[in-house]
């Protein structure tokens, strides 16, 4: 008996302070319940702790134990700091407890009462304990911990401290029933996410702009126009921009194409020129022309023209590297009367050059046969490589030479009717090349060899001529275009410098003229947001690929985008 008065009064003492304990649930056969903390656990008895007083418990006494998480005392702790003031301390508690097993509602709901100890937080004037509140929260928003009311308030958190993107991060998380709950939360999201928006568009990136504005309609609980795919196009956008230009094309036929067939034709134009691009190696020639083939059936104009170009230059690499008989192949897997001229030209090339393997050098006949067939196919050029290859044989040598001359005359006739065209449209540098060529080459017949000096003469005039007015007239357009968008007149400032661009490419102007561009075109595209203006600025179509890339936008679909914003702003 004496043994166990001890644990009597403490059990008395332990049930009248119940309600403040924390802790294991101890329930005794009596039916009685000690919330404590168990600290040793021998065969026949525990020891336990509540409020600072030990004491030993028989197991015969004890029915059950309800052991409490280890969790809930951490979150008990995380609560105690944040009534104390001491946030990043409590969020560093909650996200241990996070660690240790906690229902990420429980860690919601404790963000949520205590929210204004978290602003305070975050708004105060210690910036260590700032970026430490940002860092928790992030790893709670990238970790999908956060939610409802409490995601909403994170992403205004996120805003306050000038982290627009993670705001954003935080918005899209929300289903449309969180983000409609609160009406004064819900026009706060839309306004800072139709002014992210136009942030992004202010940086040129439609594709994102779209998907942003597809989310924020979902959000909003609005069933998007389905004459105006936004999701797709924007979808599409990005495979082509990645280089999946199968799956770019599959979306636009069968999403876009049945319901908007022009953007369709658009946006299949901007994916073919963009595979073209993209086609610049060698390795890439097969999965380019590929990828595109499917559009035969629907786009056969667009189709055929890109995919004369990519074959075009994927012969040229193969004839460069000595493989004419490949060359041949690929051009004569394309229709006649479906090749371009210069893949004409090409598979003269690529036969001419297949026709020297077959032969070799030790049949001078059937070289004489093949230079009669250059010549015939205007190849005066290759023609004259041949008959010199014959020459060497004692008994083709006359014969040869007569076929030489003729050769020479034949490449030399047509090298002065091509400077003549030349000067008549106004490139003196390419009559110069031409007409050097005829005049360094020995054996030119003496009508020929005056009027190349003749054309020579008039294109150096010219150059001179122009070299001292280009400078000039280039730097006055420029300096035009800068007071003009200086003075606020941003279209006159844009055709000038396309003038500029078109006639004066390679000029000190210019490219001061290339930097002032995209101060332009924002201007305008700023005024076309703000409705000052109809429609978005034509780029103009001569500048560098990577100005082209920077600055493709997709017109009418940025249109539709506009007008859904300002009806909902």
């Amino acid at each position: 008996m004496k043994q166990k008065t001890p644990i009597a009064m403490v059990t008395v003492l332990l049930l009248a302070l119940s309600p403040w304990l924390y802790g294991d649930l101890i329930i005794l056969t009596n039916g009685r319940e000690i919330e404590g903390r168990i600290l040793i656990e021998e065969d026949h008895r525990i020891q336990i702790e509540s409020r600072g007083i030990q004491t030993w418990l028989s197991k015969d006494r004890i029915d059950r134990i309800e052991v409490t998480p280890e969790y809930s005392i951490t979150i008990s702790e995380a609560e105690a700091f944040l009534r104390r003031g001491d946030a990043v301390r409590a969020m560093e508690q909650l996200r241990r407890a996070l660690n240790e097993g906690a229902n990420p509602r429980l860690i919601n709901e404790v963000l949520n009462e205590y929210d204004p100890a978290i602003s305070r937080a975050i708004h105060g004037n210690n910036p260590d304990a700032s970026r430490q509140m940002r860092f928790i929260l992030r790893g709670f928003l990238d970790g999908g911990i956060l939610e409802g009311r409490t995601l909403m308030l994170t992403a205004r958190h996120f805003n306050d401290m000038g982290d627009s993107d993670l705001t954003l991060q935080a918005l899209l998380q929300l289903s449309p029933e969180q983000f409609n709950a609160d009406p004064e939360h819900r026009f706060w999201a839309l306004t800072f996410m139709r002014e992210h928006v136009h942030r992004i568009l202010d940086r040129g990136e439609f594709e994102g702009a779209l998907v942003v504005v597809e989310r924020m309609r979902r959000l909003a609980g609005d069933k998007p126009d389905p004459m105006i795919p936004m999701t797709d196009m924007a979808r599409a956008a990005a495979a082509r921009d990645h280089g999946d230009f199968a799956d770019a094309i599959d979306i636009i036929l069968t999403r876009v194409r049945p319901d908007y067939p022009e953007i369709a034709r658009n946006r299949i134009r901007a994916i073919l020129d963009a595979a073209e691009i993209w086609a610049n190696e060698p390795k890439r020639y097969p999965k380019a022309r590929e990828a595109i083939a499917r559009l035969d059936d629907f786009y056969p104009v667009e189709y055929q023209a890109t995919r004369n170009r990519i074959v075009a230059r994927e012969v040229s690499w193969l004839l460069l590297n000595n493989q004419p008989l490949d060359a041949l192949d690929l051009i004569d897997d394309i229709d006649e009367e479906s090749r371009s001229s210069e893949l004409k030209e090409l598979r003269l090339q690529a036969f001419h050059q297949a026709e020297l393997q077959r032969i070799g050098e030790n049949d001078p006949l059937e070289l004489l046969k093949h230079g009669r067939w250059c010549m015939e196919n205007d190849m005066a050029q290759e023609a004259l490589y041949i008959f010199n290859k014959t020459r060497e044989n004692p008994n083709l040598k006359e014969l040869s030479d007569q076929l030489i001359r003729t050769a020479r005359r034949a490449r030399d006739t047509g090298l002065i009717e091509e400077a003549r065209r030349l000067h008549e449209e106004g490139d003196p540098s390419a009559v110069l090349h031409r007409t050097n060529s005829i005049i360094n080459n020995p054996g030119v017949a003496s009508e020929l060899q005056r009027e190349a000096e003749r054309l020579r003469d008039l294109a150096e005039k010219t150059l001179r001529r122009d070299s001292e007015r280009r400078a000039f007239d280039a730097v006055v357009l420029y300096q035009r275009a800068e007071r003009a968008y200086f003075g606020g007149t941003h279209q006159d400032s844009l055709r000038l410098l396309r003038i500029l661009f078109e006639n004066f490419p390679d000029t000190k102007a210019a490219r001061q003229g290339t930097e002032l561009l995209p101060d332009v075109l924002r201007s305008l595209e700023i005024a076309y947001l703000e409705g000052n203006t109809s429609s978005l600025p034509p780029i103009p179509r001569n500048l560098p690929v990577e100005s082209m890339d920077r600055m493709d936008r997709l017109g009418e679909e940025v249109t539709r985008l506009l007008k859904w914003l300002d009806q909902e702003g």
